[in-house]
């Protein structure tokens, strides 16, 4: 059957289609099966990289340490100091103050945020420790060159 307009409904229906030129036919899911096995590596590839970049902390917790440096912060300079979404950032800050680790603070037309470091750690392995304990270990890095504990000091108690 040799068709001279668009496909025909038979040749649409059983992933055929001819090209004019050469008058040859060709399967579409042959060219189907090479974008997905393109798709795929290019997918594996990409997962391989996302695997060797792993963090430790969730964005959550940065999103939390985020607003301990600065209680005044723009969600906007927030997500770009993080590498994530503004959209992002606002989900994870109304899952921090639903959980009620932050409260928010309506300022005019900003928010304020306030961080409630005597709630516990969700997770059941840490849920005896408060959040503080997180915010003191990553907020050191802020203090003056003076206000660090040397290592050979014993910490007083």
């Amino acid at each position: 059957m040799i068709d001279n307009g668009p496909l025909s409904m038979r040749a649409a229906t059983s992933h055929q289609f001819r090209k004019k030129i050469t008058g040859k036919t060709f399967r579409l899911t042959s060219f189907v099966r090479q974008d997905r096995l393109r798709y795929t590596r290019q997918t594996m590839d990409n997962a391989a990289d996302r695997r060797s970049a792993w963090t430790f902390l969730t964005n959550h917790a940065r999103v939390l340490l985020a607003v301990a440096a600065d209680p005044h912060v723009r969600m906007r300079d927030m997500a770009a100091k993080i590498g994530i979404t503004e959209r992002a950032a606002q989900g994870i800050v109304a899952d921090l103050v639903e959980a009620g680790y932050l409260e928010r603070i309506r300022v005019g037309r900003r928010n304020h945020y306030q961080i409630r470091p005597d709630q516990h750690f969700r997770h059941p392995a840490e849920a005896d420790m408060p959040v503080q304990v997180l915010i003191d270990m990553f907020t050191h890095r802020d203090l003056p060159s003076g206000g660090l504990r040397k290592a050979s000091e014993p910490v007083l108690t």
